[in-house]
């Protein structure tokens, strides 16, 4: 007995009389446990595992257990034996369905009768005893609302009263965190509760912070001295407190700005008193954990929170205790440090970080990392890489070194836990905008992305497709791509399932029937086989869940499955592509039919529209009406923009893959056509949304800045144009357009990049100088190849159009004969020197035979100056020839 009281553990002894009736080695085992797990009405910060069972041995044969969990002696509890025993219960892990069916039952038949202690600890058992019944947390939550509207009803007769009664501590701190945890927990989202919550606690804010005030000060007001005279437990915050409170907002996604300020006042007046010795112990106030900390700063900047002093309190924490925190910890603070000084950047602040961030990638290094914590830190990475200010050297420099750490870490996580596929997905998309190329192969290869298409939500889908899409691009693995593909192809083919379900359930056949395989999975493969050929009346009740996200038709599920259709595009063309395409046009036709009018608040972006058009032209699936639609939209919103001088909101990329999708599908018509030599115009006589949205966006590219727009753009919409006829475009907007092309065009680059590589390589082998001007410049080939063949058919079409008088000035023609001599006449100058050129080496392989023969065992090459020189003689030698006449 003195050796436990001497190490403080007799006050975990739960009876005196059990020390006298049971072996030492079972009370020293169950001290261990319940030292190893906080008490329940501690903190609720610890994460809590509902699959693991702890029954206390001595506990779970006595009468009170029994009692506890006997369903008849339940119906007669009271609040506080029903409270008590629901507590037990989900301490000990005891999820018997039966008895939990009771205790909600009789708790929702004396909600009325709880207090909110009461109250919070029900909700809070509830929730860790995953009870999922939301008739149950929705009562709750209203009776808690009541009793809050109450309270601040009471606080405004008279404050100073309501503060000297004992009414004040029903709502204490901790009993607000633990309601909003319950509710975190249980997913149960309650705004007008999560409100009331932030009033009673702005009033506890209020007497906390005075009462901080006259404590520190030593101030004898007799006006506010009765606060320190009458504060108690129930009246104070902790830091768990506070952490609770602003994590459960921050993570339900709940933003009220008044709270944000107060609660980060609160807490660097808190952060403060606790960094003082003497102010801490007049107010007894506990210092700060690292955890409470971590999830404070955390949550603050969720919720919005930018201030400098939260800042330099981050940094100032970090900096000391970097050695001291646990991994987590330590990449929550280091993560919020980073989004509060994106902001400002000066140098000092800069150097401060980067600093950080060499200490934290060495701190990383070879230990293990779990998801959320390497989730958090990549995207934290991310976010640095972009920042112009650090220059591109040390940027590639820190992004290579975390990149290691990153696949070491994504590959040991793989290879020993089963992540969930939402955490895997984002761990993709992270690999991705890193370069990670490894770590995307390993995360790929992961067997529960099989199921992603079919269980997951849209924006997980459209996120994984996206991820997986600029995977493919900037790859140039052969297997990567195969198997990206695959598993691209899956994921389409599973999510068009659950579209067509929406749009046509009477085709599934996919019945409730005693074959049914327990996997939807299965369900599906063996569908796909044909294998379930039952039909019966009721569909399959799982495809209703699945498919009940994407139910109601709203602007923001189209624009994820535009995102979709988007990284598609990247990808090989292929029939399930196709398929995935032609339903989601379905999707968004039934989407305007009951749409007609849609809200200024929900409408479809013009990113989006763009997107979609991008999609349909890739496989030219035309549809006058859709496309009418999407022309009304386009012009309307620009129009609105323009009136409002908000152009520069305008994306110029999504302007320019809306000409280039509409030119593919044949809108708008060419009134332009020439037959028998003779030039006849033909015009429509009614009105051509199509080219009313023309010349809307031709009004946008005339003011946007060219600057921001590459030699590709520019040949596209000049392409565009030659298809749909340059009269779409207004003449200042077609004038910006070729000044961009004929200042930027050349098409000696590729081989200037030729010579570059040829010089880096003189004197080398010859079969490594093929190897690599094969391998480095056989896109770009293909590239310019593209790019020369559409300037030529523009060029083509520019002169057709002025020939047609739809340009009547000379500006024009002077424009097309400069845009002939670049693209038409360079080319064929270059093909006669060309032709040339090998007449003379013709000529000149007899005499050279021999000399061939003899150096058959040289493997070196001549140096570029040789070539040079020799370049030149056959060059003066074809230019004799051509003033010879030859």
């Amino acid at each position: 007995m003195i050796h436990l009281q001497i190490h403080g553990l007799l006050g975990w002894i739960p009876l005196k009389k059990q020390i006298n009736s049971t072996k030492w080695s079972i009370i020293l085992e169950n001290i261990a446990i319940n030292r190893n797990n906080m008490r329940f009405s501690h903190t609720h910060l610890t994460q809590v595992n509902n699959n693991v069972k702890i029954v206390n041995s001595m506990d779970s044969s006595s009468t009170l257990v029994n009692y506890q969990r006997n369903i008849e002696e339940i119906r007669c509890m009271e609040t506080n034996s029903l409270t008590k025993a629901m507590m037990q219960s989900s301490k000990s892990g005891y999820n018997k369905k039966k008895v939990w069916e009771k205790y909600i039952s009789r708790s929702l038949e004396l909600r009325d009768k709880f207090s909110i202690k009461n109250m919070a600890i029900v909700m809070m058992s509830a929730a860790k005893s995953q009870v999922k019944e939301r008739n149950f947390y929705e009562q709750m939550s209203e009776r808690i609302a009541t009793k809050g509207e109450n309270y601040i009803r009471t606080y405004k007769i008279d404050p100073k009263r309501f503060f000297t009664e004992c009414y004040r501590t029903e709502f204490t701190a901790f009993n607000i965190y633990t309601v909003l945890s319950a509710c975190l927990i249980a997913s149960h989202k309650d705004e007008r509760l999560f409100k009331i919550l932030y009033k009673v606690s702005e009033i506890k804010l209020v007497y906390f912070n005075l009462y901080l005030d006259k404590k520190l000060e030593a101030l004898s007001d007799e006006n506010s001295s009765y606060i320190v005279r009458e504060s108690g437990r129930d009246d104070k915050f902790t830091f768990d407190d506070v952490a609770g409170i602003l994590h459960v907002y921050a993570a339900s996604n709940v933003i009220i700005p008044p709270m944000v300020l107060k609660y980060s006042e609160l807490f660097r007046k808190m952060y403060r008193i606790s960094n003082d010795s003497e102010e801490r112990r007049a107010v007894e106030m506990g210092e700060v954990t690292p955890k409470a900390f971590a999830i404070t700063i955390n949550s603050l900047v969720k919720l919005g929170d930018r201030s400098e002093e939260l800042y330099k309190i981050g940094t100032e924490y970090l900096l000391k205790t970097l050695e001291e925190l646990s991994l987590k910890d330590m990449i929550m603070i280091f993560s919020s440090i980073v989004k509060l000084g994106g902001s400002k950047k000066n140098k000092e602040e800069l150097e401060t970080l980067l600093s950080l961030s060499g200490r934290i990638i060495e701190r990383s290094s070879g230990i293990k990392i779990d998801t959320e914590s390497l989730i958090n830190l990549s995207s934290t990475f991310i976010t640095i890489s972009k920042w112009k200010e650090l220059g591109l050297e040390v940027v590639d420099r820190l992004k290579s070194r975390f990149t290691r750490v990153f696949t070491e870490a994504s590959c040991n996580l793989v290879a020993e836990e089963e992540i969930e596929n939402k955490m895997l997905i984002q761990l993709i998309n992270n690999s991705a905008l890193l370069g990670a190329t490894a770590a995307s192969m390993a995360l790929i290869a992961n067997d529960n992305l099989k199921k992603v298409g079919l269980t997951e939500s849209i924006s997980d889908v459209s996120q994984y497709v996206t991820s997986l899409g600029l995977i493919y691009a900037n790859t140039s693995s052969k297997g990567l791509k195969e198997l990206i593909n695959e598993q691209v192809v899956m994921a389409v083919r599973q999510y068009g399932k659950r579209i067509n379900y929406i749009l046509y359930p009477d085709t599934m056949e996919l019945a409730k029937t005693r074959a049914r395989p327990s996997s939807l999975y299965n369900i599906l493969k063996m569908e796909a086989k044909g294998l379930l050929d039952v039909k019966a009346d009721e569909i399959n009740e799982d495809w209703k869940i699945l498919t009940k996200e994407i139910e109601e038709i709203t602007p923001e599920i189209i624009g994820m499955l535009a995102s979709i259709l988007s990284g598609i595009g990247k990808l090989k063309s292929c029939r399930e592509f196709m398929k995935f395409t032609s339903l989601v046009k379905d999707y968004i036709v039934k989407y305007i039919k009951y749409n007609l009018e849609e809200n200024e608040d929900k409408k479809l972006q013009i990113e989006t529209i763009s997107a979609i058009i991008n999609g349909l032209s890739r496989y030219r699936m035309k549809d006058e009406e859709l496309m009418k639609y999407f022309s009304r939209k386009i012009k309307s919103e620009v129009d609105s923009k323009l009136k409002m001088g908000n152009y520069e909101d305008i994306s110029h990329v999504s302007m320019f893959s809306i000409i280039n999708s509409y030119a593919k599908l044949g809108f708008p018509k060419n009134d332009f056509s020439f037959r028998s030599g003779n030039r006849r115009r033909e015009r429509e006589k009614r009105v051509d949304e199509h080219k009313q949205m023309f010349k809307s966006i031709s009004k946008v590219l005339s003011v946007c800045n060219y600057d921001k727009i590459n030699l590709q753009m520019v040949v596209n919409s000049m392409y565009s144009l030659g298809m749909v006829g340059y009269d779409k475009f207004g003449r200042m907007t077609v004038i910006r357009l070729l000044n961009k092309f004929i200042k930027t065009y050349t098409n000696k680059k590729l081989d200037n990049k030729k010579d570059e590589l040829v010089e880096r390589k003189e004197g080398t082998y010859i079969s490594e100088c093929v190897k690599e001007l094969d391998g480095e410049s056989e896109d770009d080939i293909r590239g310019v190849k593209e790019l020369y063949s559409q300037a030529k058919i523009a060029t083509m079409m520019l002169k057709l159009a002025v020939k047609s008088n739809c340009f009547k000035s000379r500006v024009f023609e002077k424009y097309l004969r400069r845009m002939e001599k670049i693209v038409l006449n360079s080319k064929n100058n270059s093909n006669n020197d060309n032709n040339d050129n090998n007449n003379n080496n013709n000529k000149n392989n007899n005499n050279s035979n021999n000399n061939n023969n003899n150096n058959n065992n040289n493997k070196r090459v001549c140096k570029w100056s040789e070539l040079t020189e020799s370049s030149k003689k056959n060059e003066n030698t074809s230019l004799a020839n051509k003033m010879s006449g030859k």
